[in-house]
């Protein structure tokens, strides 16, 4: 095995870390639209939480080359 076809050790575990952030903010966000009161855009905000949440769990379940 080479070393040249390896994923560093450090891009992969920062590439989880940058995943579990971005689920944060989507589920923080989701939270945050459904539990305010007469939100002006709550669809739209809804929807880019939850594209945020769908996008971190793919990063964090997908396997880096």
């Amino acid at each position: 095995m080479s070393r040249t076809t390896d994923t560093p050790i450090g891009f992969t575990i920062m590439e989880k870390l940058f995943a579990i952030f971005i689920l944060i903010i989507g589920a923080l966000l989701v939270y945050n639209t459904v539990t305010s009161p007469r939100l002006l855009f709550q669809p739209i905000f809804a929807a880019g939480g939850l594209i945020l949440v769908i996008l971190g769990s793919v990063m964090i379940l997908a396997k880096p080359q």
